[in-house]
Order: C-alpha cells, then sequence, then structure tokens
C-alpha cells in the first residue's frame, strides 16, 4: 500500500488563492461572482477547498460557506449538488426567516 502524507502547512497555488481573494472580494462588495473549480482525482482540489475555507473562517467578518459536491455524470439528481450545499443551511433557519428569505419561492 502506497504511503501517502498530508502536511497541515499548505504550499503552493498562491495564483489560485489570490483569484479565490478577488471573488470573495468582489462578493463582500455586493457584486456576484462565480469560481468553478475541478481536476482529477488526486490533484488537490478538496485540499485547496479545505485551506480556502480556513482562511475565510479566519476573517474578521463573518462568511457563510456552502459546499456540495457533484457525483459522476448521470447518477445524481437535477441541481443535487446546489440542493446538498444548501440544504443543511435552509434547515437551520426558523420558519419566519425561511419565509422571508424564500419570499414567494417558499412552496
Amino acid at each position: 500500500m502506497p504511503v501517502s502524507y498530508t502536511s497541515s502547512r499548505f504550499v503552493g497555488r498562491e495564483v489560485a488563492f489570490a483569484r479565490l481573494a478577488a471573488v470573495l472580494d468582489d462578493a463582500a462588495g455586493g457584486r456576484a461572482r462565480t469560481m468553478v473549480l475541478g481536476g482529477t482525482a488526486g490533484v488537490g482540489v478538496s485540499r485547496f477547498l479545505d485551506e480556502g475555507m480556513a482562511r475565510v473562517s479566519e476573517l474578521s467578518e463573518p462568511w457563510t460557506i456552502l459546499r456540495g459536491s457533484a457525483w459522476r455524470s448521470g447518477a445524481d439528481d437535477p441541481y443535487g449538488p446546489v440542493v446538498r450545499a444548501i440544504g443543511p443551511a435552509l434547515r437551520t433557519l426558523p420558519s419566519a426567516d425561511l419565509d422571508e428569505i424564500l419570499g414567494p419561492a417558499a412552496p
């Protein structure tokens, strides 16, 4: 069995983190942005997301981070990753808050 090693120290990906910082800065300023990450198994996408979430959690202003994963093509429900990301956050909200946020989309 091959040996694997994961360091607690994150090295590299400065360009990717700079892009993420720009997207988050725009979002904080009220400008909608999207950043799509992808890669084959083992290239470090999950590790990059974990590190990004850790860095965001250290910011002075609070952020809500939603994270969903896609399954292989044809094996997932429509909007499955979105539902898996948003669902847990919505389930924690009181009904009155949820009605206010969703408005006419609530049903």
